[in-house]
């Protein structure tokens, strides 16, 4: 018998961006303050820690006090005006 490979592709509807050219966070790890460097005006951010909840939300500043999270991994969305979503991964420490 031959084997032929076989190519699957998944659509999620979304178009993949490369978000580390709209949308830098630092330091990382954080203690105190998250810097938020973009060119978009962002409208929300949204903190998740690394089983998904939400633990902090915030409307269009660019630094996050995030000196009240728990030492770990987060993911930091970005949302902007046309409602596109930036994502960023950082570390929080003591």
């Amino acid at each position: 018998t031959d084997i032929h490979p076989i190519t699957i592709q998944t659509c999620t509807g979304t178009q993949d961006m490369d978000d580390s050219k709209y949308l830098s966070v630092y330091p990382s790890p954080a203690t105190k303050l998250l810097t938020i460097q973009t060119n978009q005006e962002i409208v929300e951010i949204n903190v998740y820690d690394a089983t998904g909840k939400l633990v902090l939300t915030q409307k269009k500043k660019s630094d996050i006090d995030v000196s009240s999270l728990a030492t770990g991994a987060y993911v930091l969305k970005a949302r902007d005006k046309e409602k596109r979503t930036y994502t960023a991964k950082f570390l929080k420490e003591e």
